[in-house]
């Protein structure tokens, strides 16, 4: 379910009891739609994008220094 659906059914600070139960009191209300189960593909393209992203991030990072002590 989508957590703006669950959010008005939690009592108290937020544990692990009271998500499960907010969680329980939700799915037993027939009107609330659910978030469609992504495939395996779904959820690889962006782990990729993520994965790149960080790559060039730590190769920016690595550059940036060796190209300030070539310029001194």
């Amino acid at each position: 379910m989508s957590p703006q659906y669950v959010k008005p059914y939690g009592k108290g600070k937020k544990t692990d009891a009271h998500e499960a139960e907010a969680i329980g009191e939700a799915v037993t209300r027939s009107s609330r739609r659910f978030v469609a189960v992504k495939s395996v593909e779904q959820q690889d393209l962006p782990m990729l994008h993520r994965v790149r992203e960080r790559c060039i991030k730590a190769r920016t990072a690595l550059v940036n220094p060796i190209r300030g002590l070539l310029s001194e």
